[in-house]
Parts: structure tokens; C-alpha cells; sequence
């Protein structure tokens, strides 16, 4: 009896430490989120604020205004940086994931002469620097008069190798050949069964890689500002605006929180909707073993 009552205090007395400790951990982490989310809030309170107001009265409660996000779509081109950001982000986070996955599916799942070359070569962007040849990477583009145009910006973003296609690779290799096989004894081509068979049992981590691929495409500044200067993306405007607001004494700086907002408004929204496949990268499937 006295041995059941002794192991019975060491349980709770081991409940009661992890309860403190997950207490302890819940109050740090809820402070970090509170560190990470206060810039956000920072930058919309002053992005419906006045220029004076902003510099002569910041820790003041003034009067709120929207004319900050008014004037950015009557005086700069706001709309069109927006568009071409969005047309940019979604045609190359597709025809990446597209690329990434045709070229993990097939190292993962064939045997051929040369995979193991191609699979390190993929994969070699990741510790490699490549900005050493953007001299050579311009010129190139240049020869195929490719410069200024939208698709040339996407076909250098939409390369398939680096991270994306060591995740998808480990994915497909971990994919049970017998869907496969099962579809090609009922007749299905190759593209039909990598298209509706296997690559939907990778649809969390697809998800996840786009939009990644999306935000990273969102935010990039150098690719459209060098290889495409005649159409501005929403990236290369918030660069421009924060130029600009330095150039003012501080008074345009709540224009330029008016354009970050902006800029932050679809990654919000990527993340509300597709939050759960963002957080949970895993493979489905119907096979017991």
C-alpha cells in the first residue's frame, strides 16, 4: 500500500511540473507572438494617420484618415504594381511547384542513368551562391531578348531545383508504388497517373511549397527590378516610397505604411485560408501495409 501511494505522489508530482512548465513556455511564446505581431499593428495605426501628426505628435492620439490610401491610388501607380506583383507571384509559384514536382517525381520513382548527377545538381543550389553569375544571368537574358518581359522574369524564378524539390523528392520517395501500379494495369498513360493518383497524395505539402514559392515571389525585389524595369512590381514600389518618405523630413512615412500594409494584405490571407496546410506538411494515403 505504501508503495502505491509513493508512485501515485510521483505521478502527480510529475503532472504538476509539466503543468508549470507548459505554463511557463505558453507565457514566453505568447510574448514572442506578442513581439512579432506589434510591428504590424504599428505600421496600420500610422498608415491612417497624417504626415504631421506622424512626426510632430507620435505618441499623441490624433485623428485617423484613410487620404494616406487614397493618394497612393490617385498619385502613384498603385493598382498596376499590385497586378503585375500578383500576375508574377501566381504564374511562377505554378509553373515552380509544376516543374519541381514532375522533376522530384521522376528522380524519386525511376531508376535512370545519371539520376544520382541530376539529384545532387538539384539540390546544389542550396549551398552554392549564385550571385556571382548574374552578370553572365543578364547577358543571357539579354541574347534572348527576354529583358522587360514578364516571362522571362518567371522562367529564371521558375527553376524547380533548391529546397521545394528536396522536400517534394522525399515525399514522392515515401509514396507507395502500388497506386502506380494499380492505374497502369487500368490502363492509365503516365501523366494521368502522376497528375490524379500520385501528386494529390502530396496535396498538403504542395500547398505549402506554392505558397511559399508565392510569398517569395511577393517580396522579391531584385529579379523585377533588374530584369524587368519597365513594369514595376508592389516589392520595388515599397522601395521607391521609402526613398521617397526619407526625402520628406517624415512626413510621407505614413504613406509608405499605407503601401507595406498593402503589401501584407494577400500573405494575411494565404495564411488564414490555407493555415492548417501550412502547419502540417504530411502524405495521405490508402494503403495498409
Amino acid at each position: 500500500m505504501g508503495k502505491f501511494n509513493t508512485k501515485e505522489q510521483s505521478v502527480k508530482k510529475r503532472i504538476n511540473t509539466e503543468k508549470i512548465i507548459l505554463i511557463v513556455l505558453s507565457v514566453l511564446f505568447s510574448l514572442y507572438a506578442i513581439t512579432l505581431f506589434f510591428p504590424m499593428l504599428w505600421i496600420f495605426y500610422n498608415s491612417v494617420r497624417h504626415g504631421s501628426d506622424f512626426v510632430f505628435r507620435q505618441w499623441q492620439v490624433t485623428p485617423l484618415t484613410i487620404s494616406n490610401y487614397v493618394n497612393l491610388f490617385k498619385e502613384t501607380p498603385m493598382l498596376t504594381m499590385v497586378l503585375n506583383s500578383l500576375v508574377l507571384a501566381i504564374v511562377t509559384a505554378t509553373l515552380q511547384i509544376f516543374a519541381t514536382a514532375s522533376m522530384a517525381h521522376a528522380t524519386a520513382s525511376f531508376r535512370w542513368k545519371g539520376s544520382s548527377v541530376f539529384y545532387f545538381i538539384a539540390i546544389s543550389v542550396m549551398f552554392i551562391p549564385t550571385s556571382g553569375t548574374l552578370g553572365i544571368v543578364y547577358r543571357l537574358m539579354s541574347n534572348l531578348n527576354l529583358l522587360d518581359l514578364h516571362i522571362g522574369v518567371v522562367i529564371l524564378a521558375s527553376n524547380g531545383m533548391g529546397f521545394s524539390f528536396l522536400m517534394l523528392y522525399s515525399v514522392y520517395k515515401n509514396i507507395s508504388p502500388t497506386y502506380a501500379e494499380a492505374a497502369e494495369i487500368d490502363g492509365a498513360g503516365y501523366w494521368r497517373r502522376f497528375l490524379t493518383i500520385i501528386t494529390p497524395q502530396a496535396g498538403a505539402t504542395l500547398i505549402a511549397m506554392w505558397i511559399l514559392g508565392f510569398i517569395g515571389c511577393w517580396n522579391d525585389y531584385a529579379f523585377p527590378k533588374i530584369f524587368l524595369p519597365s513594369h514595376k512590381t508592389l516589392a520595388v514600389g515599397v522601395y521607391e516610397f521609402s526613398t521617397k518618405a526619407s526625402q520628406t523630413g517624415g512626413t510621407g512615412y505614413p504613406q509608405l505604411f499605407a503601401a507595406i500594409s498593402i503589401s501584407i494584405i494577400p500573405i494575411l490571407i494565404l495564411f488564414l485560408v490555407f493555415q492548417k496546410q501550412i502547419m502540417t506538411i504530411s502524405v495521405g494515403g490508402g494503403i495498409k501495409e
